[in-house]
């Protein structure tokens, strides 16, 4: 229930923030600065610590994984910023080349997501031919996985 009710409290301070139009960015660092008590509620909830470090928290539990990123680098902003690019529902979402950004990095974290998260990095590939090559380079180049992009891409075709 600390969880249900956080992710409330969570929502109004969005809803609020919008209402005095307040910026993304600072709704995102109103919600990171309340991240030791997050990660403490979801672990109470019954999710067990993965990996974590100043931009990741990865928790596992009987459910799945669930992965959060916190953006505090200037790759992860641009994503953010970028974000606004696509709603589906009103929800802002992240372009695939960013999303395959956050897989490769996932699979760095925990190498065990390697196979779902690869056929996951193919599907978006051949769903969206037309995507930012160069980007997706350099998120496969940060994390040493320029040769596994390219062979999905290949077999995507």
């Amino acid at each position: 229930h600390r969880v249900q009710n956080r992710n409330l409290i969570v929502r109004e301070r969005i809803a609020r923030d919008d209402a005095v139009d307040q910026t993304r960015r600072a709704r995102i660092v109103n919600l990171v600065t309340h991240r030791i008590e997050f990660e403490q509620d979801l672990v109470a909830s019954g999710f067990q610590l993965f990996h974590t470090s100043a931009e990741v928290l990865q928790l596992t539990s009987a459910f799945g994984n669930v992965d959060f990123l916190f953006a505090n680098r200037a790759p992860t902003q641009a994503m953010v910023n970028r974000s606004g690019l696509k709603m589906i529902l009103d929800v802002p979402v992240i372009a695939a080349e960013d999303i395959i950004g956050l897989k490769i990095q996932a699979v760095a974290n925990n190498p065990k997501r390697k196979l779902r998260d690869y056929a996951d990095i193919q599907s978006l590939i051949a769903a969206n031919p037309k995507m930012d090559w160069q980007r997706i380079r350099g998120y496969a180049q940060v994390f040493d996985a320029e040769t596994e992009i390219e062979q999905l891409k290949e077999l995507a075709k």
